[in-house]
């Protein structure tokens, strides 16, 4: 996700870093249905990466890999603006 300015940052609490690192390497881990719709997150996929990365906490973690997928999931698209609009 792009930042809304050039230079907009969000600054993380130190607590939130890992966090932030740990869901950023699984993001794009989705299960997808048929028809190619993304349909959940795929918690294998989450469960290797914590084991990899040795996890102090591996439940604690999980669980907010799950929220920060929920937060994003709610996120709508933008808008494409086309320029050929009158």
């Amino acid at each position: 996700m792009e930042p809304p300015c050039e230079n907009c940052f969000v600054e993380l609490d130190e607590e939130n870093r890992e966090v932030v690192e740990m869901y950023n390497l699984v993001r794009t881990q989705y299960l997808l249905t048929p028809m190619g719709d993304v349909f959940g997150l795929n918690y294998a996929a989450v469960k290797a990466i914590l084991d990899l990365y040795e996890v102090k906490n591996p439940k604690q973690m999980f669980e907010d890999i799950l929220l920060c997928w929920k937060i994003e999931q709610s996120i709508p698209e933008p808008v494409s603006r086309s320029k050929d609009k009158a």
